[in-house]
C-alpha cells in the first residue's frame, strides 16, 4: 500500500510539474477543466 501511494504521488508530482511547464511555455487559450 505504501509503495502504491508513493507511485501515485510521484505520478501526480510529475503530471503537475509537466502541466506547469506546459502552461509556462504554451499558455492555453482556454482554461483546461480540472478533473
Amino acid at each position: 500500500m505504501d509503495k502504491l501511494n508513493n507511485n501515485i504521488g510521484r505520478v501526480r508530482n510529475f503530471a503537475f510539474s509537466s502541466k506547469t511547464l506546459l502552461k509556462t511555455f504554451f499558455p492555453p487559450p482556454i482554461p483546461i477543466p480540472k478533473r
